[in-house]
């Protein structure tokens, strides 16, 4: 701590998606806490999005949404981390 304030810290999100026979492409949306954080298109089937810093602790709802492609459906995933300070 400096000054009495407790550092804040912008969590990352790893984010991998696998298809049989086929490499996943397209794009990911990332949403929490009813807001939207980012969209970010997927590498080798990978992204990682940063998360917004909150000001609460506890257990926070978030949820990763694959948009779709030509060969591969849409698909929509909720967890929970956990903000400890």
């Amino acid at each position: 701590m400096e000054n009495g304030k407790a550092k804040r810290t912008h969590a990352r999100l790893a984010i991998t998606l696998t298809a049989p026979a086929q490499t996943v492409s397209g794009y990911v949306a990332v949403r929490t806490q009813g807001r939207a954080v980012d969209v970010v298109r997927l590498s080798r089937g990978s992204a990682t999005v940063t998360l917004p810093v909150y000001p609460t602790t506890g257990r926070k709802a978030v949820t990763v949404r694959y948009l779709g492609s030509d060969l591969a459906n849409e698909v929509s995933r909720r967890l929970t981390i956990r903000v400890v300070r």
